[in-house]
């Protein structure tokens, strides 16, 4: 029900009107039709561009648990965006 409360909400129009920096981090990606599961990226590829000011990361050595798999490069990555 999280996901079909707000079925009338277009989350990309949103994200369209965001002026701030976005960068969306994406872990490897399953072949077109195979079956869903946790260790691959759910997140469409061209969401980023959605952003006025967005950046991909593609971070294809990763598995959708990328927080927990790779803290360090996450950190690094804040840290970077964090300083610009």
């Amino acid at each position: 029900s999280a996901y079909m409360g707000n079925a009338s909400f277009d989350p990309l129009e949103a994200a369209a009107s965001i002026p701030c920096p976005v960068t969306v981090v994406r872990a490897r990606q399953s072949a077109r039709g195979a079956v869903p599961d946790f260790s691959n990226s759910p997140t469409w590829s061209e969401l980023a561009s959605i952003f006025p000011r967005g950046r991909d990361a593609h971070w294809d050595d990763c598995s959708h648990f990328i927080p927990m798999e790779v803290p360090g490069r996450v950190a690094d990555l804040l840290q970077d965006l964090l300083a610009r």
